[in-house]
């Protein structure tokens, strides 16, 4: 990619509200995708390729509720309960990667909670998968190579 595309996507956006993702492709010589993920990163919802007209809008960045929950004192039903329930697509790099549901059901997803730095769970799910046993006990129970 070459340099400033992003700074020629948002300036090409706001000169033409209602420009689709193809439109916005072909201005720019990249590719559909790039533009596309460029809006998403962005908060910008791009009108549909199929139909012209639709003005672009600009969302809230990061408008989900984010929590950090460090210390919960609840049972892990119900912190499984405050998860947001992102779907696999929607996942972040920052938002917790724990299960919540059953994955045959139309409502499965994610915590999506902020994630520990390094770690792929929250706080809370990070304890949850160590365990109560100590660094050194689980270590232990590794397969070594």
């Amino acid at each position: 990619m070459r340099r400033g595309l992003k700074d020629d996507f948002l300036a090409y956006v706001k000169r033409n509200p209602h420009a689709n993702a193809r439109e916005i492709a072909a201005a720019l010589d990249c590719h559909e995708a790039y533009v596309r993920s460029t809006a998403r990163r962005q908060g910008i919802r791009l009108a549909s390729n199929g139909r012209r007209g639709r003005p672009v809008t600009v969302a809230p960045k990061f408008s989900r509720p984010r929590l950090r929950i460090k210390e919960f004192r609840g049972t892990p039903d119900q912190y499984d309960a405050l998860a947001r329930k992102v779907a696999l697509v929607d996942l972040e790099h920052r938002d917790c990667r724990w299960p919540v549901g059953d994955p045959r059901d139309t409502d499965f997803g994610f915590c999506g909670h902020i994630k520990e730095p390094g770690k792929p769970y929250c706080a809370h799910h990070q304890k949850r998968s160590e365990g109560v046993r100590t660094p050194a006990e689980r270590s232990t129970h590794r397969v070594r190579p």
